[in-house]
């Protein structure tokens, strides 16, 4: 198991994708030293289509096309949808359900509760819902407050009738299309695996994809928490990986910014302190020069800055 993390534009990916042709190389040669008919089997997973996209044209020129190589380059929801024959999960993901219980409660913002709910069903195991209201709420953040009454609500008011509403109506949202990919389908059996952006999957996507790893396995994951867009909150361990510091790899380069870009971020970004796996971009190493950044503001509000 590999870590790789770098900020936005150190090479992450093309990293990864690099490691994948080793990697299939590597799984090749054993599959024929042992005299394995069977291909070699690699899954490389993103957070989004936009994403997959961009990778897939990456990674299929990264393998021979002659190779004995089965590639599924996808989504994780459209992976695990299609392995799972397409169950039932409403447009919404079930949200609007969400919405209407998390009202209820009245002490927090509707819309926070929901992605707290989120949160704790994305990170517990269904069993074990219970834990959320000791456990260190990892990646949300100290303000609002959420103490143990608060949580006892949520999971009385909001979480146990949802659950039973999907029951119910016969449906199923994102978490659980997770849950049952690690529960209900046989070991895929996948000798390589790269999961871009993975500080956006859920703890139950990572646990559903350990499911469905070979004995013997290669996996990578390409990290960035301060390009999260979603607060998963939790550790490697309770995913159920073992992520050892030799293990991870940062990058620190700048492929992405232009020294005069680089230089009007510096004061931007001066005291931020990214969280664990986090990297903020190297502002040093931009050896590209261009023109000076502009700013717009119009009422008050900035509508255009370079990107960093």
């Amino acid at each position: 198991m590999e870590v790789i993390c770098g900020a936005a534009g150190s090479g992450k990916t093309s990293t990864a994708l690099l490691r994948l042709r080793s990697l299939c190389l590597m799984f090749a040669a054993r599959h024929a030293r042992l005299g394995k008919a069977a291909p070699v089997r690699v899954l490389v997973l993103t957070f989004n289509r936009t994403l997959a996209g961009y990778v897939r044209n990456l990674a299929e020129s990264q393998i021979a096309p002659h190779a004995n190589i089965d590639l599924r380059i996808d989504t994780f929801g459209r992976w695990a949808m299609s392995t799972l024959a397409f169950p039932n999960v409403p447009a919404d993901g079930g949200r609007t359900r969400l919405r209407v219980l998390a009202a209820r409660i009245g002490e927090l913002a509707a819309d926070y509760i929901v992605k707290e709910v989120e949160y704790l069903l994305g990170r517990f195991e269904p069993e074990h819902l219970e834990a959320y209201i000791t456990a260190e709420r990892t990646g949300r953040g100290a303000m609002p407050r959420v103490d143990r009454h608060l949580r006892r609500r949520i999971l009385d008011e909001v979480v146990y009738p949802y659950l039973s509403w999907l029951r119910d109506e016969g449906v199923s949202d994102w978490n659980v299309v997770a849950i049952r990919m690690a529960r209900e389908v046989e070991p895929l059996s996948y000798d390589v695996v790269i999961i871009d952006e993975s500080q956006d999957f859920s703890a139950n996507q990572l646990r559903a994809i350990r499911h469905h790893l070979a004995p013997d396995h290669a996996i990578t994951f390409v990290i960035d928490t301060v390009q999260r867009i979603y607060a998963r909150g939790f550790t490697w361990t309770e995913a159920g990986f073992d992520v050892r510091p030799e293990r991870v790899h940062t990058l620190r380069a700048n492929h992405r910014n232009t020294a005069e870009t680089a230089a009007f971020a510096a004061s931007i970004l001066n005291g931020l302190r990214p969280e664990a796996d986090g990297v903020l971009p190297n502002l040093a190493a931009a050896n590209t020069h261009g023109p000076r950044p502009k700013v717009r503001i119009a009422n008050g509000k900035v509508v255009h800055s370079p990107r960093t």
